[in-house]
């Protein structure tokens, strides 16, 4: 019995033994995987880090531009790459100094709305010679850059000009008081204006409609002291044409704090919310045309990301535009839902 004892204890240290030493073994191998995954992990990591993109924009408060910084965020999130977005809040100074500030975190790519044409050259001028690739979209600058992204700004407003004859032959009105709120600041400004004037001057010729008033505007406060000056100069305006995003906002909340219902608008750059204004009963916002922001940041995103990895992409890439119009309610919800 004792024998038989004995032996069984041997047989379970040695049992025992083998376990262990398979359980080290197995814990060396899980040790050893894990190390690799973490190499491997740091490595993916380390390219994420090396596929860096950033934008610079006017101002990200502004709801057009926080749509077409959600494309990009978007476009970031199904490539797997990391995005981060700076403001220069309308200065090239701050501007050169995001330049500056981006090539310092060795950022591969710089999607940049240029905020003018000439004195942007130099941030532009700083990221290039760093090795940074630029992807240019709403704004231009005068400097050779690896895409750009664009509209045709003459359409933008042409469109909306286009619409606004139709309509006042439609109705058989007759010198309808107006007044644009225009911007010579920007190319794209300065295109957009000449498109809608250019389409609505045959109403001009014929006194059909009476430009009473054009005021050179860009943002919120501005645009918001120049409507209430205007009215009060001009308490008989009846219609206003707004050429970009901001100063269509500002107008439109200027006429709400003034309770002046009685005025049609039309302008550039539909946003959700001035969709939504649209979309109320009696609704005096005629048409608004639009860039599809959301589809030139996701678009500008992509190229950059393609410019990285050495591939081919359009030089220019233009984004189509297009009219929203209060009588076509279903397009305003199915943009809305967009």
């Amino acid at each position: 019995m004792q024998t038989r004892l004995f032996t069984l204890q041997r047989t379970t240290v040695k049992i025992s033994s083998i376990f262990i030493q398979n359980k080290e073994t197995v814990m060396k191998r899980i040790f050893l995987l894990l190390t690799v995954c973490i190499i491997q992990t740091l490595a993916v990591s380390c390219k994420k880090q090396n596929a860096l993109i950033a934008s610079i924009c006017f101002d990200s408060n502004i709801e057009w531009f926080q749509e077409g910084i959600q494309g990009m965020e978007d476009a970031s999130s199904e490539n797997h790459i990391k995005f981060i977005s700076y403001n220069s809040y309308y200065d090239t100074g701050m501007e050169f100094q995001l330049a500056e500030k981006l090539v310092k975190s060795h950022i591969k790519a710089v999607i940049i709305s240029p905020i003018d044409y000439t004195k942007s050259v130099p941030a532009i001028d700083f990221l290039k010679k760093h090795g940074v690739k630029v992807v240019t979209w709403n704004t231009f600058v005068n400097y050779p850059v690896d895409s750009e992204v664009i509209v045709n700004s003459q359409k933008l407003g042409e469109i909306t000009g286009t619409y606004l004859k139709e309509y006042v032959n439609e109705h058989k009105l007759s010198e309808v008081k107006a007044a644009f709120i225009t911007n010579n600041s920007y190319t794209i400004a300065k295109e957009r204006c000449n498109g809608f004037k250019s389409a609505v001057q045959s109403l001009v010729d014929s006194k059909k409609i009476i430009v009473k008033a054009e005021i050179n505007s860009e943002l919120t406060e501005e645009t918001k002291r120049n409507v209430r000056t205007l009215l009060n100069d001009h308490p008989d305006i009846q219609l206003i044409w707004c050429w970009n995003q901001t100063t269509l906002s500002a107008c439109l909340q200027t006429l709400k704090e003034m309770e002046r219902t009685d005025i049609l608008i039309c302008g550039t750059d539909l946003t959700k919310s001035i969709a939504l204004e649209m979309l109320r009963p009696n609704s005096k916002v005629l048409a608004v045309s639009v860039q599809n922001p959301y589809l030139m940041g996701y678009t500008a995103l992509e190229n950059a990301l393609n410019t990285i990895k050495g591939k081919d992409v359009e030089r220019i890439v233009e984004i189509p535009v297009n009219l929203y119009t209060s009588q076509d309610l279903d397009a305003l919800e199915e943009y809305i839902a967009r």
